[in-house]
């Protein structure tokens, strides 16, 4: 009898020690809903695409009342997925002066750093003629408050021909901007080539989009 009662106790300890590792798997790393909440789904989402940040890295406090400015800044955010914000430009010009470096046209507004992490799409296009067969560098680029232009994704680099209008095409897909009030960005697309003369490119003309959206993992 003795011995029957010690392993009943024995098994309960074990219960006991072993729910707490059930029942820690959390929802979208918030510990204070669990994964199996039927709410999760929702939390998910929200969390994913930085809607809610939570009450802190691991709370999301879901008994507490939203006050009129946290609800302000849902929407806010809510408001970047259903409209993302777009930055379009265009230019044109006579000839690019690429001769060793590099030229960037179609510079876009500053885009404004916010609180919360973002995703940024981009679609470049630029159509040209040359004198001659060269090989053209295009590429999509960023500048951080007023600093110099830096390459972002993939660039294309293919021959471009004389005598027909070149066109070429870049997509930068996902780009992140890590959270930072204090950042400026601004984008616009680099022509280069290391071994052309400045009047080898002539009659160009270049168009850039930049879709700003809230990221999602």
């Amino acid at each position: 009898m003795r011995l029957r009662r010690l392993f009943t106790l024995t098994a309960c300890v074990a219960l006991v020690t072993v729910a707490p590792r059930l029942a820690a798997q959390d929802c979208a790393g918030f510990t204070d809903v669990p994964a199996g909440d039927a709410f999760c789904p929702n939390v998910t989402w929200l969390k994913n695409r930085a809607i809610t940040l939570g009450c802190s890295a691991t709370l999301y406090c879901p008994m507490e009342a939203v006050s009129r400015l946290s609800m302000a800044a849902f929407m806010n955010r809510l408001g970047d997925i259903v409209s993302p914000g777009v930055y379009s430009t265009e230019a044109s010009g006579a000839s690019l002066a690429t001769n060793g470096g590099q030229q960037v046209v179609c510079i876009t507004a500053p885009v404004p750093g916010r609180t919360h992490d973002r995703m940024v799409n981009a679609n470049a296009a630029l159509s040209y003629n040359v004198t001659g067969l060269v090989d053209m560098g295009v590429r999509v680029v960023r500048s951080v408050n007023g600093g110099p232009f830096t390459g972002i994704g993939v660039g294309a680099a293919p021959h471009a021909e004389a005598g027909v209008r070149n066109h070429q095409h870049v997509t930068v897909p996902a780009v992140p901007l890590v959270a930072n009030p204090a950042e400026s960005h601004r984008f616009g697309v680099a022509v280069s080539n290391a071994t052309i003369s400045v009047q080898s490119v002539a009659g160009w003309a270049c168009h850039l989009t930049v879709v700003v959206m809230n990221a999602v993992q």
